[in-house]
């Protein structure tokens, strides 16, 4: 009696006289090391064969006493009615605390509790489950029937085994609103299960947690009043497994998460994401990686942070190029293009391109709209640096579309040499200088086809003078030796500009400029992708 004396009211048995039932068969199961089962099934109602008082469950899940030990075991029960609250705050357990298929008629506590083993309320129920800064050397299961009618509290817990919760229900409970089960900042030695039936009525929160293992939300659904699923700040060593959710899970925030490998399929998602600063090592195999579904899964964020609306505001690259990196080093190489391109002109949508982010809008100003203009040309005619074969399309075309109109314009007499000592010839400007416009035709007034031009100077070749227009630095001897000829001009400008249109000469210089700028513009582009500056704010 004396030792009895020396410990607190609680943990001696003689502050729980006169057992029921149940409670003398808990203690001879406990003294054994074996599972006390008062019911297959959890209880509906309290009976003397079924009825735990929660301080004498305390008194085992501590140990006992010296005249009633537990064993190592621990705590192994089944199918009772645990009643009042079971306070275990800063308590250390002895062993094992497996209350499975259990009823509590009021909120357990467990703030700061140590179980020296396996935690399980598998199958059970509770009002609510504060178990804020809970250390565990072995699992918690939360699992198989277990039901929430109120706030599951985890913060700060350290598990050394897994925390699951597959086919579980977790509420908020009536008229609450926020989370159904808050682990912010947990650390999960193995993995973290919400798979197979797990529900939520209410947010789920795991903001800064550190797991070890999986994260795996497969089958779930989680039906937020607010954030949805709330994993912002997450490490997760493993993979992150994210399908077969039914209805899709809207307002997953995963801003700065890390994750080795994304599992997951385009249904799972809902709207809402925020993916900013989000990173993953991989995207698993069986996961999607096409180009326009993962461009949809970026589509998904809030509309201020993935641009879609137009506006913008927070706008970052961070999700696309993390994307693309990834699914580069997969060897996806043109769906990663694919996201590049789709980046860009998702920039030039919001208006912010340029190297500084800015705001580009091209109504405002003429600085902004020659900024905007420049990159959608570079778009349009190298796919911003990820298809230079696409600039070589182009320069293909523009060569042969030109060379085509020089050709006819020189059969209208439109090219003349450009020698002096051609023109300076009286006989061969009697011969070969075209005839006025409403001279019948005849090929000797034609420069281009007249017989009498000295075989020894440079002729003019359409393929050839169209390609040496559009290559700047090249110089074919086509530009030197032949001009279009056009008409006289006169004091006043606009005449001029309006004369280049009446004529086929005024035509074909109207060609020659287009082609000499773009041949200047395909150049610059091609530098700016040989050299890899299109690359170079990525890298930043």
């Amino acid at each position: 009696m004396a030792e009895a004396e020396k410990r607190a009211f609680g943990r001696n048995l003689a502050d729980f006289l006169d057992l029921n039932e149940a409670e003398q068969k808990l203690l001879d199961s406990c003294f054994r090391g074996e599972v006390c089962s008062l019911g297959k099934e959890r209880p509906e109602t309290p009976t003397p064969q079924n009825t735990i008082r929660a301080g004498f469950l305390r008194f085992l899940v501590l140990g006992g006493d010296a005249a009633n030990p537990v064993h190592e075991h621990g705590v192994l029960l089944q199918g009772a009615w645990i009643k009042a609250p079971l306070d275990l705050r800063g308590a250390t357990s002895a062993g094992d605390v497996y209350l499975t298929r259990c009823w509590f008629d009021e909120p357990p506590t467990l703030y700061d509790a140590c179980i020296k083993g396996t935690l399980s309320l598998e199958g059970s129920r509770v009002k609510e489950l504060a178990a804020d800064r809970l250390s565990s050397e072995g699992d918690v299961f939360l699992r198989n029937g277990f039901k929430a009618e109120g706030n599951v509290r985890l913060l700060g817990a350290k598990i050394g085994g897994s925390l699951e919760c597959d086919n579980a229900s977790f509420t908020t409970g009536k008229g609450d609103s926020g989370d159904a089960l808050n682990a912010d900042r947990i650390e999960v030695n193995g993995g973290v299960f919400l798979r197979n039936g797990f529900k939520a009525e209410g947010d789920v929160s795991l903001l800064g947690a550190k797991i070890g293992g999986n994260l795996s939300c497969i089958k779930a659904t989680i039906c937020g009043s607010g954030a949805g699923l709330s994993l912002e700040g997450m490490a997760v060593a493993g993979k992150f497994f994210f399908r077969q959710n039914s209805p899709a899970i809207g307002n997953v925030l995963l801003s700065g998460a890390r994750v080795g490998t994304l599992v997951d399929d385009e249904a799972s998602w809902g709207e809402g994401l925020d993916l900013h600063n989000f990173t993953y090592d991989a995207i698993s195999a069986t996961s999607p990686s096409d180009g326009a579904t993962r461009r949809a899964w970026l589509d998904k964020q809030q509309p201020e942070l993935s641009g879609k609306d137009g506006e913008g505001k927070f706008f970052t690259p961070q999700p696309w190029l993390r994307l693309k990196k990834v699914l580069k080093e997969a060897g996806h190489n043109q769906q990663a293009r694919q996201i590049g391109i789709a980046l860009e002109e998702r920039r030039r949508h919001c208006g912010k391109v340029g190297k500084d982010e800015t705001l580009v809008r091209p109504w405002r100003d003429m600085h902004s709209g020659f900024v905007w203009v420049l990159h959608w040309l570079f778009g349009a005619f190298a796919g911003y640096g990820y298809r230079p074969f696409k600039l070589l399309y182009w320069s293909i075309g523009v060569w042969l579309l030109c060379a085509t109109f020089y050709d006819i314009a020189a059969y209208r007499a439109a090219f003349a040499p450009s020698s002096a000592i051609i023109l300076n010839d009286s006989k061969l400007l009697a011969a070969c200088s075209p005839a006025p416009p409403d001279a019948p035709p005849n090929p000797r007034h034609n420069w281009y086809l007249c017989p009498a031009l000295p075989s020894e100077y440079t002729g003019f070749h359409p393929l050839m003078y169209s390609l040496n227009v559009l290559l700047p630095v090249v110089d074919l001897q086509q530009e030197q030796a032949w001009g279009p000829i056009t008409p006289t001009p006169s004091k006043v400008w606009w005449p001029n500009a309006y004369a280049l249109f009446e004529s086929w000469g005024g035509w074909a210089q109207l060609f020659i400029w287009g082609e000499t700028l773009y041949g200047w513009m395909a150049g610059a582009m091609l530098i700016a992708v040989v050299t890899g500056l299109t690359r170079k704010q990525e890298e930043e």
